[in-house]
């Protein structure tokens, strides 16, 4: 039990519990309360109705329950019963008898705080009510402190004339206090456990949502591409369409930073493009306006790395354009490739930048795009620098392999170490044909 703290006052007449005569009443409430805290995950439901009984049974005026904020810097009131609401109210952590209840891990009586230099005044002066004398225990959970709980005015009788609080207030505070913490610490624990499952399956829901903006595979169509989430979602993303006029529009992207924000920025800007790309016939001009609303529309600093393109199946040709992501990867028939890298600076940071476009032909060969996750992820497990040599030989020993195998092994090879590294994405542009044709012996 923890011990009594006599600051601030005269010593108090003692009264024993086998000789008040309330005390098997008092005791059969405290039994009461302390089942309902085992049982209640509502703690603060619980802690009100608490309250309300112990300022009846210890004759009280007021009576509040203080836990400390997230950061630890404050004290926030979290239940209160008595003439004025205190909930929601905050004192410095430090400040008060709390503060040096708290400090010195143990319940403090204060007589009159008028004789207190450390009573905190700022609650009276804020509510109106005024506070006379005061008893205060810690809410301790093996030595770490989650608050107080405070016990205002004690009311006079004609037993306790003076209105002083007695050593039965202090035992019974005492045990409740213990007893509180207990179920504060496990309701808070329960809290988190069921917030960290609602964060699991919202997690779970937004990933899924992602898996439906990514396009179906097609064996007949000339486009094919991965997206692997280090976490649960993605800030990487792909798309790739079929026009009205027989060719191609793609994107590939990487959203700067991690978690929910990239993911919305994600499918902000997936969703912007697909649609852009429909009426918009330059790439160029799709990542411009595109540029444009996400500068307006800033997302704390977020921007994105993206590739647009155009493929024509007909003539071969490649239109591209790339802002501020790695360099795409034309492999030619014979093994050699070619990088296009990017001609402006990441979308969301400054409007009014030109994009350029580039132009060539895939003549038989394959074009890759991807994220860092794959270039990085396989200097990590080669323990070389982050060179896009490592890819294109890695690429060379996999082209005959079958192009979403391929696009499979390239994503294990880069994983060996850690899959929850970075996302990974890839976009392969290579037509049917040519994949065939390597994979006959």
């Amino acid at each position: 039990m923890a011990s009594t703290e006599l600051s601030f006052f005269d010593s108090y007449p003692a009264t024993s519990l086998a000789s008040n005569g309330h005390s098997a009443q008092l005791l059969k409430h405290l039994r009461s309360r302390i089942h309902d805290f085992a049982n209640s995950l509502d703690i603060e439901d619980t802690l009100n109705a608490t309250l309300a009984t112990l300022m009846r049974d210890l004759s009280t005026e007021a009576a509040s329950v203080f836990l400390f904020s997230p950061d630890q810097s404050e004290l926030v009131c979290h239940a209160c019963a008595g003439p004025v609401d205190l909930r929601g109210m905050r004192i410095p952590r430090d400040q008060g008898i709390i503060g040096t209840a708290l400090e010195l891990r143990r319940i403090q009586i204060v007589r009159d705080v008028q004789q207190a230099p450390r009573f905190y005044q700022g609650l009276d002066q804020a509510t109106g009510f005024t506070t006379r004398s005061l008893l205060c225990a810690p809410l301790l959970v093996q030595e770490r402190a989650l608050g107080a709980i405070e016990l205002l005015n004690k009311r006079p009788t004609p037993e306790n004339p003076q209105g002083l609080f007695s050593d039965l207030d202090v035992q019974l505070l005492d045990i409740l206090a213990s007893a509180a913490a207990l179920a504060i610490r496990s309701a808070t624990m329960a809290h988190e456990l069921v917030r960290g499952e609602t964060l699991r399956r919202e997690l779970q829901l937004a990933r899924g949502i992602q898996e439906r903006f990514l396009p179906p595979f097609n064996a007949a169509d000339p486009i094919v591409g991965l997206n692997q989430a280090a976490k649960n979602v993605s800030g990487d993303f792909y798309d790739y369409q079929r026009l009205p006029d027989g060719r191609y529009a793609f994107n590939l992207g990487d959203v700067s930073g991690k978690g929910m924000d990239a993911a919305i920025l994600m499918a902000r800007a997936h969703s912007l493009y697909h649609c852009l790309a429909k009426t918009q016939a330059s790439p160029a001009a799709v990542l411009s306006t595109l540029n444009e609303e996400l500068c307006e529309h800033a997302m704390r600093g977020l921007f994105v790395t993206m590739i647009g393109g155009l493929y024509d199946p007909a003539s071969g040709e490649v239109v591209l354009a790339n802002a501020g992501h790695l360099p795409a990867l034309h492999r030619s028939t014979t093994g050699h490739f070619v990088r296009y890298g990017a001609s402006g600076l990441p979308l969301g940071i400054v409007s009014g930048q030109e994009i350029m476009e580039q132009r060539f032909s895939l003549a038989g060969g394959s074009l890759y795009l991807y994220t860092d996750g794959l270039s990085e992820g396989l200097a990590r497990v080669l323990r070389l620098p982050d060179d896009t040599a490592n890819l294109e030989r890695l690429i060379n020993h996999l082209t005959p392999l079958p192009r979403e195998q391929r696009l499979r092994q390239l994503a294990q090879e880069a994983s060996q170490l850690d899959y929850s590294f970075d996302d990974l994405t890839v976009l392969l542009i290579e037509e049917p044909k040519h994949q065939a044709d390597q994979a006959r012996p």
